[in-house]
């Protein structure tokens, strides 16, 4: 399981149910540990997500995630080098000319290129490391 939510870390074990896949039940899984993950998810261990997941990450990245990131992916898009004062730079022009809530024009592909080239890095990954009852 991967996820970017802090709170889930509190939890200490949490239950795991999924969807039956042509009934309209949920299955009981078992109580996992959940622990940060140790280090940044690779791209080899991005690129071996299923596709549906990596999707649904690059949209959720261009809607809720570090505008810091977006900004990244927006000046490589544009062609121009990605140094700590060119995202300073960009971030601030961006806030003062209020489109802050702007999504830069950046498509989910845009996100996905940058992940599978190893430009974009996802720290911060929590995962499921032990069933603890089943």
């Amino acid at each position: 399981m991967l996820t970017m939510r802090e709170d889930i870390l509190e939890a200490g074990h949490m239950s795991l149910f999924v969807r039956a896949p042509s009934k309209a039940l949920w299955l009981y899984m078992g109580e996992y540990k959940v622990t940060a993950h140790p280090r940044p998810l690779s791209c080899d261990e991005f690129q071996a997500l299923p596709r549906i997941t990596r999707e649904a990450w690059a949209k959720a990245i261009l809607r809720h995630q570090s505008w810091a990131s977006r900004t990244r992916i927006w000046l490589r898009k544009q062609g121009r080098a990605v140094t700590p004062s060119a995202v300073s730079e960009a971030l601030s022009a961006h806030r003062k000319s209020k489109k802050e809530g702007a999504d830069l024009g950046l498509k989910p592909e845009d996100v996905l290129r940058s992940f599978d080239a190893g430009d974009e890095v996802r720290t911060g990954f929590h995962s499921v490391v032990a069933c603890t009852v089943f």
